[in-house]
């Protein structure tokens, strides 16, 4: 019988398994970027001619590289070194079942050791891979060491069906984590909470949408757009970073203008987005936090809440009892001169913060990736460079109004402009932005001094923004799936169930529970269908011939005598094996020849198989007993 290619008793299955494991580990770059090149090429290539001194000199370097890597370098690479060895060196040697199942394993621990080491989206089409080839390959190595082929479409059942039930467990088995795992692109982990001058900034052509925004008037009619969405507001400012000083606001009892209904994705944090001047949020439990931020108190993977806020002309600014939004760093001696070139005889404070925005936008150029100041950033913007992103104008902004006596702060969120197909307003992480606010009599009014051409804007049709979608939904949905997810996903499947409606107004617990019950009670039954497909497959039907049990005995016969090291030809029978044995080992090849006169009894005598199988198997045991060749006995395998 032909040896299948390269010594890989499950072939196409087995090597699916092993590019999995291997490229998974290679996903974490660098030095393990070269082990899985490295090793996929010696698994791919023809089994190496050695004798056992060679393989023991062979073994004693890997071995010694292992040590030394384990010494000077991070253990868990000098893990993967080994485990990538004895993957290539089972994937040579390997002939029998349990080596099939041996290489399994190994290629299974690179796959773990390369999945905590990276996040990246390609992880996906290696587990998809993985799943669905790992029980073939385990298929084939219990069918391999019977002779038995796999019956017809088996296989193909038993990869889609694993396949299918990882997506499921992945989905509902219970999340270990109950918080987020962050993300490692676009903004970060979470929406900034400071804003450092200098560093990378808002700036971002990431198009991936995090929430989507319906605003209506009192009356219900829609609010056309743009829109700024304050996520944050900074005010107290060290000369390169800005962060929250002030206490929490008290929040005055006021008509409200403007109603946001918001379907937000939270970006790895709890902060709620609205339009300002924010007043109250409702449909979420939510708590006002220092420096205008609500924030919502228990985070779901998808927070829907209505904010009712007020739009706040720019008029009557209040300069009374506004100590903490006057406060300024030691800047450059020209800031204070630079401000007063500005409408310098003008008496009205609205005029001015007016004056001054349109100075900034007119005066100063846009630049999405500034170089790297020299020194006092804003000095640098203003006096040096005249060029920069919108914090720097939104910066410098508050800097020239503070030096003016006017109060105002940094503001942070998202400003969007994009209509969507349903109506509302899209919001994408490019949409990132800051302006400025004023403090009023009426409240903060919002100002933004950046020109035009620098206001946030996604090409959601290049190749880029469609990337960071697809990346924002891996992110979003995988590598972030916690219990929270798991939660409301359920609850959605528990709408459906009971109303066919997203827009009952039940509790969401309730909901939880008959969506966990519900999809636990479908894959039970799955699990019974998938089963029985597999019996049917495996199994003959009614009336047709049987398993032969004798077969899985000849075959564990069979390894043992090749596990002691004698080259048994796999294509001789029962009877012409043990007589080939015992031309080698003489009279201790006497149970192999029992095992054989017991199978033809059975096979041919008529004899029911469990009459017989009892003895064949105590067999076994004094059959693993037959001496070793000697050395110069050994077959090359």
């Amino acid at each position: 019988m032909r040896e299948e290619r390269h010594g890989r008793p499950g072939g196409w299955a087995l090597g699916g398994v092993m590019v999995a494991g291997l490229g998974s580990l290679a996903l974490s770059g660098g030095p393990s970027l070269v082990l899985g090149v490295v090793a996929v090429a010696a698994i791919l290539a023809p089994a190496p001619r050695l004798g056992p001194i060679a393989w023991a000199i062979l073994h004693g370097v890997i071995l010694t590289v292992t040590g030394v890597t384990a010494l000077l370098g991070p253990p868990t690479f000098a893990f993967a070194i080994l485990v990538a060895w004895l993957l290539a060196h089972r994937t040579w040697t390997g002939r029998s079942g349990d080596d099939l199942r041996v290489a399994l394993l190994l290629a299974t621990l690179l796959l773990l050791l390369g999945a905590v080491s990276t996040e990246s989206i390609l992880l996906a089409p290696l587990f998809v891979l993985y799943a669905g080839l790992l029980p073939v390959a385990l298929l084939r190595a219990e069918l391999l060491d019977t002779g038995e082929g796999s019956p017809r479409g088996l296989e193909a059942l038993v990869g889609v069906g694993a396949a299918v039930l990882t997506a499921t467990l992945f989905v509902v088995l219970p999340r270990l984590d109950g918080g987020y795992l962050g993300r490692s692109q676009g903004l970060g982990a979470r929406f900034p909470g400071s804003v450092t001058l200098g560093a990378g900034g808002l700036t971002s052509d990431d198009g991936a949408e995090v929430m989507r925004v319906r605003v209506t008037d009192p009356s219900g009619f829609p609010v056309p757009g743009p829109f700024h969405l304050r996520g944050r507001a900074l005010d107290r400012f060290d000369g390169v970073r800005w962060n929250v000083a002030t206490p929490v606001e008290r929040i005055p009892t006021v008509a409200w203008t403007h109603r946001s209904e918001v379907e937000l994705e939270p970006l790895g944090g709890d902060e709620l987005f609205a339009v300002p001047d924010i007043l109250r949020i409702e449909g979420i439990g939510a708590r006002p936090q220092p420096g205008g931020v609500f924030t919502a108190r228990s985070p779901t993977r998808v927070a829907k809440y209505r904010a009712y806020s007020r739009m706040v002309p720019l008029a009557a600014v209040d300069t009374t009892d506004v100590g903490p939004w006057l406060q300024l760093p030691e800047v450059d001696p020209r800031m204070r001169p630079l401000a007063w070139t500005v409408a310098p005889d003008e008496a009205d404070p609205a005029v001015v913060a007016q004056a001054l925005s349109d100075w900034l936008m007119a005066t100063y150029t846009y630049v999405d990736a500034p170089p790297a100041p020299v020194g006092d950033p804003l000095a640098w913007f203003l006096f040096e460079s005249h060029a920069g992103h919108c914090e720097y104008f939104a910066s410098a902004l508050v800097i020239l109004l503070r030096e003016r006596g006017i109060p105002a702060r940094l503001a942070t969120g998202f400003y969007t402009d994009e209509l969507g197909a349903d109506g509302r307003m899209v919001v994408r992480r490019g949409n990132a932005h800051a302006w400025v606010e004023v403090r009023t009599d009426a409240g903060w009014a919002t100002l933004d001094p950046t020109p035009a051409s620098g206001m946030p804007a996604v090409d959601t049709n290049s190749l880029r923004a469609r990337l960071d979608v697809l990346l924002a939904a891996w992110y979003g949905d995988v590598v972030e799936y916690d219990m929270n997810a798991q939660f409301g996903a359920f609850g959605a499947i528990g709408k459906r169930v009971l109303f066919a409606s997203e827009n009952a107004d039940e509790s969401p617990i309730r909901m939880g529970v008959v969506g966990i019950v519900f999809v636990v009670g479908g894959l039970f039954m799955a699990l019974i269908v998938f089963r029985a497909g597999l019996a049917r497959l495996g199994n003959p039907p009614s009336g047709g011939p049987r398993r032969d049990p004798f077969a899985r005995l000849c075959a564990d016969a069979r390894t043992i005598v090749r596990r002691k090291g004698w080259a048994l030809p796999p294509e001789l029978p029962p009877a012409a094996a043990a007589e080939w044995l015992r031309a080698h080992v003489g009279d201790a090849a006497a149970p192999l020849e029992r095992i054989a006169e017991l199978t033809y009894r059975s096979r041919y005598g008529g004899v029911p198989a469990a009459q017989l199988i009892a003895e064949a198997k105590g067999c076994l045991r004094p059959l693993r007993r037959i001496p070793r060749p000697d050395r110069a006995g050994v077959i090359a395998r």
